[in-house]
């Protein structure tokens, strides 16, 4: 978190959100950690109804989305509890992450700037794959 914290320090009216490659990123590991025990026939479905979730276009749609995600017929044994807790702390923090929150209108149809070259390609907007996190700024 000391990233965030500097991004936070610099540009304190930002938004900072996080990135959607690492945060589809981090649950893909997730299911595919060993320790967990989730099928290897299972995963593709369980990471789909993930991205469903995190790119829905409207807070109803996310909602009904997740609510199918976390009663799927792969989720209902036992031995994916875990993954529904995974799911359930994702949901809580969907501000940070999910399109569908009232954080989309920076998010869509908006570029990116990278923060190693500044390179401008889009309004208001920075992609730092580094840090895990995007950093939104507000319209002006």
């Amino acid at each position: 978190m000391p990233k965030r914290a500097a991004l936070e320090d610099v540009a304190p009216a930002s938004q900072l959100l996080l990135c959607h490659f690492h945060v589809s990123q981090a649950a893909w590991s997730w299911l595919c950690n060993d320790k967990h025990r989730i099928d290897r026939d299972n995963r593709k479905s369980l990471i789909g109804q993930f991205c469903t979730v995190m790119y829905s276009t409207t807070k109803d749609e996310a909602t009904e989305n997740y609510n199918v995600a976390v009663h799927s017929d792969e989720l209902k044994a036992v031995k994916y509890s875990p993954y529904q807790s995974y799911l359930d702390n994702l949901w809580d923090r969907r501000q940070l992450w999910c399109l569908a929150t009232d954080n989309s209108s920076l998010v869509q149809g908006q570029g990116f700037f990278t923060l190693q070259s500044l390179q401008r390609c889009g309004s208001g907007r920075f992609h730092c794959h580094r840090a895990g996190v995007v950093l939104s700024a507000p319209p002006a």
